[in-house]
């Protein structure tokens, strides 16, 4: 009878400790996704987007060689790499989606800022549904999206939904004439704020 009751001690402080470690990683998982959506949806935070269109003007390289185009993507992106496992952020400078989130927003002309952030389990383990509310003067724009973390608390993947797909069927801009404009073809510098205006009305 000892025995038994030891082994069921034993077993509920093992139980205990595992439901307060996963506990524990469950809110680690969402002060980083906290930190990382709110910077990521902070639209031209600490101007990034400024810096690089005036890369842009001063450095030709940027459409002609890929690498030069990704180290500066790389920079645009640094305030939420610290989030991020490595492949995320190769996933989110190849696909130019927080240049083009910018873009979309600052296009509106409106100063947007993040009126609600409301992160969510869901079914999957260690994944996280996140729903944002941006405003610019009496209009607010919503933008929904699934985050998924690694072992180490870094985020695996960021899924915005339909914005990617829509933002790449609805201007030319941004994916046509690839010979003219190089690695650079992602973006016009003179007109891509007018192009940026069209499609935040399909938001």
């Amino acid at each position: 009878r000892s025995l038994f009751v030891l082994l069921l001690c034993v077993g509920l402080s093992a139980a205990m400790f595992t439901g307060c470690a996963l506990k524990g990683s469950d809110s680690k998982n969402k002060e980083r996704a906290d930190r990382f959506l709110t910077e990521f949806f902070t639209i031209n935070s600490d101007g990034r987007n400024d810096e690089l269109m005036t890369n842009f003007q001063n450095n030709s390289a940027l459409f002609t060689d890929e690498a030069v185009l990704n180290d500066a993507l790389e920079e645009y992106c640094s305030g939420v790499s610290a989030y991020l496992t490595d492949e995320c952020l190769n996933q989110l400078i190849t696909a130019r989606t927080m240049w083009k989130l910018d873009a979309a927003f600052l296009g509106a002309g409106s100063n947007w800022k993040i009126s609600a952030l409301d992160i969510q389990d869901t079914s999957g383990a260690d994944s996280y549904g996140f729903h944002a509310e941006l405003s610019g003067g009496e209009e607010v724009k919503e933008l929904s999206g699934t985050l998924s973390f690694a072992a180490d608390h870094l985020i695996s993947s960021v899924l915005l939904e339909d914005y990617q797909d829509q933002f790449e069927t609805s201007h030319s801009n941004w994916a046509e004439e690839l010979d003219e404009y190089g690695a650079g073809y992602y973006i016009k510098p003179v007109n891509y704020q007018a192009a940026a205006v069209d499609f935040f009305e399909e938001l």
